[in-house]
């Protein structure tokens, strides 16, 4: 923290940690991270880019506390390079490391599983997609919950 007479300007956030991909498939991934501890972060932002340069997305979500996100629509049998920023109130963080990863081709068996009372249980992948979808609006209902808390607390603070 720097202090200028009566202002103060506060670092960035510090990069995320521990990033790592997991749920492979296809033409899908799951990417997720820590935070460094006593951090303040409302967001994260998310660069995709396949290995030969070909395509790049970014991806940026402010007002959550998430520490995933699912990377739709990959190509199967490809190699992506993937950053996490931090964005705090103050600006992004640094990137992460890059992490590597690899699609699996569309002809591998892919075995999802799910625990239910200490068993494993195959599910198809359009129950997959379809759970994980559920998840996803779960997740959006939250955040649009959050935000109007938000607006909410802002109207009452105004009345005041």
């Amino acid at each position: 923290m720097i202090h200028a007479g009566d202002l103060c300007f506060t670092d960035r956030p510090a990069a995320p940690v521990n990033v790592s991909v997991t749920h492979l498939r296809a033409d899908s991934a799951t990417v997720s991270w820590n935070i460094p501890e006593g951090e303040t972060v409302i967001g994260f932002a998310v660069s995709q880019q396949r290995q030969d340069g070909l395509m790049q997305r970014f991806i940026r979500e402010v007002n959550t506390t998430s520490r995933a996100c699912i990377l739709w629509d990959l190509d199967e049998d490809t190699d992506y390079i993937i950053q996490v920023q931090s964005v705090g109130v103050y600006g992004e963080s640094l990137a992460s490391k890059k992490i590597h990863f690899r699609t699996l081709k569309k002809s591998e068996h892919i075995q999802s599983t799910m625990m239910d009372q200490g068993k494993h249980i195959r599910i198809s992948r359009s129950k997959f997609h379809l759970y994980n979808i559920i998840h996803l609006i779960k997740y959006i209902s939250c955040l649009l919950c959050e935000m109007i808390g938000i607006l909410f607390l802002k109207k009452l603070k105004k009345k005041r």
